[in-house]
């Protein structure tokens, strides 16, 4: 009886990955470049709360910018230009 709750439970949550996927597939993934914390939760918030659009990552500098890009693939770039490290501008140069 056990085996076949695990198999059962597997089954939901892969009919519910499936979904969040199609789900997550038809939004606009919107990656965040700032490393003023305060300016993060702003644009965060505010995809939050709209509709067909999605958060895909917050970080605070461009050091990792095209590994994040190619792993999270997302749909739009909104990016600080005077950030530690790898700025803004150094950013778009090594994605584009």
């Amino acid at each position: 009886m056990q085996e076949t709750l695990r198999r059962s439970e597997r089954l939901t949550l892969g009919v519910h990955y499936k979904a969040a996927a199609s789900y997550i597939r038809n939004m606009i993934k919107v990656l965040i470049y700032e490393d003023n914390k305060a300016r993060q939760e702003a644009p965060e918030l505010l995809l939050e709360n709209t509709p067909n659009m999605a958060c895909a990552g917050i970080f605070e500098n461009c050091a990792n910018v095209v590994a994040q890009v190619q792993q999270l693939q997302p749909d739009v770039v909104l990016m600080d230009i005077d950030m530690p490290q790898v700025n803004g501008i150094e950013g778009l140069r090594l994605i584009r």
